[in-house]
């Protein structure tokens, strides 16, 4: 009964291997012997790293400020009687903006006159007499200081009166008014704003590193954050003399048109400048960079498996960017296939052989 029972059961084990052995997944044919061999190399395009000049491009946040910039402030004391502009608009070099009660200054003015008219006569009067020796030199001197004192307290009266008219220092656009007619201002006292902004300055900075490649160079393109897309040439025209101790860096300032005046006072902007010469560096195909989370980076060829080589980048041109570390001239780096690299994966270079 045992003996009859075991070959019915040896059967079937014999059968569920031989299924098994036919259902088991083979490997590859492109695999070894074990199933567990390299992968089929991944084609690519290459190209050679390559050591040339190019011209920097120095690149330092800047601040805009109106080319003029003024606050309107009286000089005396006194109550507004008139404001003669209308805020927000454009008024020329020399014209009133606020006039201060003169009444006081204007009789003034008209005391030292009539002073000085007197002087005049008195100082004629002792002329004469000395010419005809009726009257002596003492006589002479007193009248002609006495008439020199008198023009000159007229000068003074007449200088006092001037200083109650407030007028634009420069062409310009007025800001908002803080007074109104009738109020009382006091000497230094804020009033308008004055600004000129046909013109714009544009101060940056630069690193005492950089200044060797500076030169002679005066062009910059401004790059405002509040118009993105859009540029405006500038050109630098004075440099601070001294290197700042906490940052070591130089101040530049560079002027620009603002035809249309569509820039303004305090907004922020990138300033660009061409380096004065160029300098030597490596440089690749900008499709040979893979853009990385921490650092960007390149594949690069060695012994016929793609190598990632983290970089640093510095000039960008059509086309191509200077790599500052991580590379060397002659370098064969992957410019196309390098979404199926990883890091030791085997490449063959398409048209090689």
């Amino acid at each position: 009964m045992h003996k009859s029972l075991s070959l019915p059961i040896i059967v079937v084990v014999l059968v569920s291997a031989a299924l098994a052995w036919w259902l088991w997944p083979r490997p590859p044919k492109d695999m070894g012997a074990g199933g567990f061999g390299e992968p089929q190399a991944v084609v690519v395009e290459t190209a050679v790293a390559e050591e040339r000049e190019v011209t920097p491009t120095l690149e330092s946040p800047g601040s805009l400020r109106a080319n003029e910039d003024v606050i309107i402030r009286p000089e005396i004391s006194g109550r507004v009687l008139a404001i003669r502009f209308d805020e927000g608009q454009r008024v020329q070099k020399g014209a009133t903006l606020v006039e201060l009660d003169d009444s006081v200054y204007r009789a003034e003015v008209n005391k030292s006159r009539v002073n000085l008219d007197l002087a005049r006569r008195n100082h004629d009067r002792a002329r004469d007499l000395l010419e005809k020796q009726l009257g002596s030199v003492r006589d002479q001197d007193v009248a002609e200081a006495a008439l020199e004192s008198a023009k000159a307290d007229l000068a003074l009266a007449q200088a006092r009166l001037d200083k109650a008219t407030l007028r634009a220092p420069f062409s310009g656009i007025v800001g908002l008014r803080s007074v109104s007619p009738g109020d009382y201002v006091a000497e230094g006292q804020d009033l308008v704003r004055l600004v000129d902004l046909d013109t714009m300055k544009v101060d940056f900075r630069l690193p005492e590193s950089v200044l060797r490649l500076v030169g002679d160079a005066d062009a910059v393109t401004v790059l405002p954050d509040a118009l993105p897309g859009e540029t405006f040439a500038g050109k630098v025209y004075a440099i601070e003399p001294a290197v700042t101790e906490t940052g070591r860096s130089l101040t530049l300032r560079a002027r620009i048109a603002n035809n249309e005046v569509r820039l303004k006072p305090g907004m922020f902007a990138r300033v660009r400048l061409a380096a004065s010469q160029p300098v030597r560096g490596i440089v690749v195909p900008e499709a040979a960079i893979v853009p990385g989370a921490e650092q960007p980076a390149v594949f690069r060829i060695n012994t016929g498996r793609a190598e990632r080589i983290s970089v640093a980048l510095g000039e960008r041109g059509p086309g191509w960017v200077q790599v500052s570390e991580g590379l060397a001239a002659g370098d064969v780096i992957v410019v196309a296939g390098q979404e199926k690299l990883r890091d030791g994966a085997a490449v063959t270079v398409a048209g090689a052989g």
